[in-house]
């Protein structure tokens, strides 16, 4: 289960403990002895981010908090076609959608009036018609032209072992994470998990005296600490290794090749070609409403949250590979962030997760599952979650 259900699934344990402790360190330390499952299924960060949200939006929905049924729409004209649709009233005034797919005609009913709002909710739990169609196809990940399996790639030749510390342990766990930066195939990093096995000093033990010689070497205290951080950990670094060529191995059947990775894809170019050469002053972050608004009004948007929650996916998604197919071809350089543009970008998107309605309460429950997935603050996820459940 994910923390979010955990937490629903221990609510009333979840909610006495803040009932005693207002704070979630607090309510932590009481569910290690109340409901010692909870604290074992997750981390104490996982559960000051998502503990409190869970509980405020239980206890909207507690209150009588649903989402809004749609406002009848205004009576208007009635179209003769709508979205690809024929719209036709019988002899007793009910209006209906009709369309002839694969050989039958399906009908939709609308109501005793013409109700644009409704038609669009019906054609939207059919999958078609709202929302953007360029935009999704703009914002689709795409899908692996061939296998992303990492058998075929050929090994490196192993880093050449040298003496750094003069301590024989030190050094050869040092060589080891060497190993697992400079791999390009799951085998290497079975070598070396296989090579650290033969280790007998516990790697924070190692990083210890990793710290104390870079420190022995004129090296800051604050340098020496965060350059010993996990600098012998053979284990954490396979780990990091092996994810690093699962992503590449993505890349790879996705874009063909490196240089194809690093090219503008088609999302990136239409942000270019729709979006002012001359930018608002300051950062993206400090921007007034009405100026980001302004900055992306001539580009491809989202209009539903369907559109918005794909698009954050997919900048999460073409940076993940892109990161990690950078790191497979350099190893141990370090890359830029998101060009300032794209940033600007998410937070756009991420405003308009408060401002699209869900169209019904299937979109509105996609939103919440996606939200922890989404790098922002808790208020803001408070924030959509009451937006949701329609709540102020």
């Amino acid at each position: 289960m994910s923390p979010a259900e955990t937490v629903l699934a221990n609510l009333p344990e979840v909610r006495a403990a803040f009932a005693k402790s207002p704070g979630p360190v607090g309510a932590w330390s009481l569910l290690q002895g109340t409901c010692p499952a909870l604290t074992a299924a997750m981390s104490i960060n996982s559960f000051r981010s998502v503990a409190p949200v869970v509980l405020l939006t239980a206890e909207r929905l507690h209150k009588g908090c649903t989402l809004p049924e749609a406002t009848p729409a205004t009576p208007t004209t009635t179209p003769r076609t709508f979205d690809g649709w024929s719209v036709q009233t019988d002899a007793k005034g009910y209006t209906r959608l009709h369309k002839k797919t694969g050989g039958k005609v399906r009908s939709l009913y609308i109501g005793k009036q013409w109700d644009e709002a409704k038609a669009t909710a019906l054609l939207h739990r059919l999958g078609t018609a709202t929302g953007n169609p360029a935009h999704r196809a703009l914002f689709a990940i795409p899908t692996p032209a061939v296998s992303a399996s990492t058998a075929l790639t050929a090994p490196r030749p192993l880093p050449e072992q040298t003496r750094i510390t003069g301590d024989l342990e030190l050094d050869a766990a040092l060589w080891l994470v060497g190993v697992c930066k400079n791999a390009v195939d799951l085998a290497t990093l079975d070598r070396a998990t296989e090579g650290a096995k033969r280790l007998t000093t516990p790697a924070n033990e190692l990083d210890r005296r990793y710290g104390a010689f870079l420190a022995s070497q004129g090296a800051h205290q604050l340098q020496a600490v965060f350059g010993s951080f996990d600098a012998a950990n053979v284990a954490r670094h396979v780990e990091r290794a092996r994810e690093r060529i699962e992503w590449n191995a993505v890349a790879m059947a996705v874009f063909g090749s490196y240089e194809a990775t690093e090219a503008p894809t088609e999302a990136e170019q239409m942000l270019t070609d729709t979006t002012p050469t001359t930018l608002p002053d300051g950062d993206y972050w400090h921007w007034k409403p009405e100026q980001i608004t302004a900055v992306f009004a001539g580009s491809v948007n989202p209009t539903t949250l369907t559109e918005a929650v794909a698009e954050i996916r997919y900048w999460r998604w073409l940076y993940q590979v892109r990161r990690h197919a950078r790191a497979t071809r350099n190893p141990g350089q370090s890359f830029d962030d998101e060009p300032f543009l794209v940033q600007a970008r998410g937070n756009y998107v991420e405003r308009l997760l408060l401002e699209l309605k869900p169209i019904d309460q299937a979109e509105a429950v996609l939103v919440a599952d996606a939200v922890d997935e989404f790098e922002i603050d808790s208020e803001r996820i408070i924030a959509v979650l009451r937006h949701l459940v329609g709540c102020p």
